[in-house]
């Protein structure tokens, strides 16, 4: 019965066809690392580290590549012609295919302020400079990413803009030494030691361009490339591996691989270039396993390899069945208040995708690779030309905003408020750079002014950075005005986690933060915080659980309203002891049991998505009382004074998340821009009036 089912599988997934020597084992190689980004993208909590799958994809490029080049030139067969017509067969089908899904079902269903973007990435993505697009933008690992179907092509970019220059260097280093492989050796390995000094430097000071540029990443290319040269030199002078990388193949490559997972586990949740050099040279070794061994080893175990044979459509479509799920909500993962709901969810995307995979590869990828007619290549990189600029159309119509066939309606006029927020802006890094810090440790800082000399500084976590937008929309440039804040932080001395290793890293970040405010000059504070969430420790859905560090420590037994509430005094009473007027607290606004970005679309097919836009006021205001009893009494004591905007939001029965046919809300419990701007601009008469009166009569 196994036999029967290995075999259809084998008839189903067919070895892939090849100019070089097949290899079971590096099919096994590639299976981990797609495996590895599919964790990392679908379950980025838990498998942060799941990038580096997509490092050991460059690793490998490197080698193949390398090893094609030199077999070919040694046997004075290379030709430039025949291995870009190799590329194109090998990336381009899948990718037109790609692209062609993403703006036909983009067009059927997604509003046109994403609809834009999604042509836009189109375009990059079909002239494979993806990377330096993103380059230009918010970060890989920040929220906006799942509103990006075509992020994960970066990758793709950046191996075509190695695969069309390598070549090029490769062959004039191997004519211009004569074929000696030591001289080749030594000037790769200068250029990769180049390249990874340059990612350092990079990720230190530009850390977007660390990641994305192909400069700061050909460094994991050469390795691979090293490992080649390293392989052929062995095979021509006879050096002998083998009886080393032979011997207890399964135990050694085993303990191999579960010390890559605990290395990347513990030392590369962010991107590392130093750390991710000693990971891959930990790899190199299983690739001379893998290379020596072939069949015999663990990497060639065969679920492994029929995963690396699809992993090219694998990787294709994982990212854009996942991000597609978060902007049409046909599963709708995007806020769900059940946990398991979700992971059931995200496993069927993945089966899916492995579905979809098989489907490619052996329909679309397995044919075409047969492919000899150089009319025909040229033919395909003509439609993914002629995509991509259907992508660039899409883009300059503004995402196409009246489309004679589209499957929705808006319900809210401001869609573009669902797009999320930058987290920092260059006037906040100059201004703290300014009082002599070199990094900035925590999460949100943002100014509309590099002085310091400010009317009103903010203070808090993701719900301080919300309101900062709506100050910039009410005042513009009448005010000075910033905003510094972490993640899930009350705003108070110690740290606060979902578990012991989140408030540990957030401890570190707080105390740059109290390190800088005696240095920052402004007449007043503001501290907003999502109060209930840290009082109680759980959100309104009892989804997300919080402790302070200090609960961590005593046990389960910790009283964490207690230790909020004298938190927040030790903390009020540092702040009263520098030269403030007036310190005041924004009460919470409401955070709803749904997610309004599911309201502010109305489908005119069947789609599961919920037409709620308003919750019991109840729900609210119940939750709310203790807490601000409970803080009423605090503020008294330290002559703070508390902000309450509950009429922008609630009347006596029901909370709501629209008004005026405007969204007030981001997500489930973050406020809009349009939703940050009524606060400011109702807080203002009894806030600001003491900052500058004549702001007031300027101010929108």
């Amino acid at each position: 019965m196994i036999k029967k089912i290995f075999n259809v599988v084998e008839k189903l997934i067919p070895p892939p066809p090849s100019s070089l020597h097949y290899n079971p084992a590096l099919d096994g190689i590639r299976a981990i690392a797609v495996l590895l980004v599919i964790l990392g993208h679908y379950f980025p909590g838990k498998v942060s580290f799941g990038y580096v799958g997509v490092d050991v994809f460059f690793l490998l490029s490197g080698y193949l590549i390398t090893t094609i080049i030199l077999r070919n030139i040694l046997s004075e067969k290379f030709s430039f012609k025949k291995f870009y017509r190799n590329r194109i067969r090998r990336l381009f089908p899948a990718m037109i295919i790609l692209l062609v899904f993403c703006l036909i079902l983009g067009y059927l269903f997604v509003p046109s302020v994403f609809y834009k973007q999604i042509g836009e990435h189109v375009f990059f993505t079909g002239i494979y400079l993806q990377n330096f697009k993103l380059a230009s933008e918010v970060g890989y690992f920040d929220l906006s990413r799942v509103y990006k179907p075509l992020l994960h092509t970066w990758s793709l970019a950046v191996e075509e803009q190695f695969y069309l220059l390598f070549p090029l260097l490769l062959f004039f280093l191997c004519k211009r030494c004569s074929g000696r492989f030591s001289v080749v050796l030594r000037w790769l390995a200068i250029l990769g030691v180049v390249s990874l000094l340059m990612s350092a430097y990079w990720q230190h000071s530009f850390p977007q361009t660390a990641y994305y540029m192909p400069f700061g990443r050909f460094w994991e290319f050469l390795m691979g490339a090293l490992l080649a040269l390293f392989l052929i030199y062995k095979k021509e002078k006879k050096i002998v591996l083998s009886g080393l990388f032979s011997r207890n193949v399964i135990l050694w490559e085993s303990i191999l691989l579960i010390f890559t997972f605990a290395f990347a586990c513990f030392f590369l949740r962010e991107y590392n270039p130093i750390y991710l050099s000693i990971y891959l040279s930990i790899w190199i070794v299983l690739f001379v396993s893998a290379v020596i061994n072939e069949e015999k080893s663990l990497l060639a175990f065969p679920v492994l390899v029929w995963t690396g044979r699809i992993s090219y459509s694998l990787y294709l479509w994982h990212y854009v069945l996942l991000s597609f799920s978060f902007l049409i909500p046909i599963i709708p993962i995007l806020g769900h208040e059940n946990i398991n709901y979700v992971r059931v969810c995200k496993l069927f995307l993945i089966v899916f995708s492995f579905f979809l995979a098989v489907l490619f590869y052996r329909l679309v990828e397995y044919p075409l690779r047969k492919i000899k007619s150089f009319s025909k290549v040229i033919t395909l990189w003509f439609i993914l030309i002629i995509v991509a600029v259907l992508g660039l159309i899409v883009y300059l119509k503004d995402g196409l905003p009246k489309r004679k066939y589209a499957l929705f309606t808006p319900v809210v006029k401001n869609l573009k408020d669902f797009l999320p927020y930058p987290n920092k802006n260059d006037n906040c890094i100059k201004l703290i750079k300014s009082l002599g810090e070199k990094d900035i440790k925590f999460d949100y800082c943002l100014s509309d002014t590099s002085q310091n000399d400010l009317d009103v500084l903010i203070l808090g976590d993701s719900h301080s950075k919300q309101l900062y937008y709506g100050f910039e929309r009410y005042f513009g440039d009448n005010l000075r005005y910033a905003e510094i804040g972490i993640s899930s932080w009350p705003a108070t001395f110690k740290a606060i986690g979902s578990n012991l290793r989140k408030a540990v890293e957030q401890e570190e970040e707080i105390k740059q933060v109290f390190a800088i405010l005696p240095k920052l000059k402004f007449k007043f504070l503001l501290i907003v915080t999502r109060n209930a969430e840290y009082f109680y420790g759980k959100d309104i859905d009892l989804s997300k659980k919080h402790k302070f560090l200090q609960c961590f420590i005593d046990g389960k037994d910790c009283d964490n309203e207690k230790v909020y509430v004298l938190q927040l005094k030790k903390t009020l009473d540092f702040l009263r002891k520098l030269s403030y007027k007036k310190i005041y607290f924004l009460y919470e606004n409401p955070a709803l049991d749904f997610d309004p970005r599911f309201s502010a679309v109305k489908y005119e097919i069947w789609i599961p998505f919920t037409e709620r836009t308003k919750m019991p006021s109840y729900l609210f205001f119940d939750k709310e009382k203790e807490i601000r009893e409970s803080l009423s009494s605090v503020f008294k004591l330290y002559n703070v004074i508390p902000l309450n905007t509950d009429a922008i939001f609630c009347d006596g029965k029901y909370c709501y998340a629209f008004k005026d046919g405007m969204t007030l809300y981001y997500d489930d419990d973050h406020l809009s821009k349009y939703g940050a701007y009524l606060v400011v601009k109702y807080i203002s008469n009894s806030f600001l009036k003491a900052v500058q009166p004549s702001v007031l009569k300027k101010s929108r």
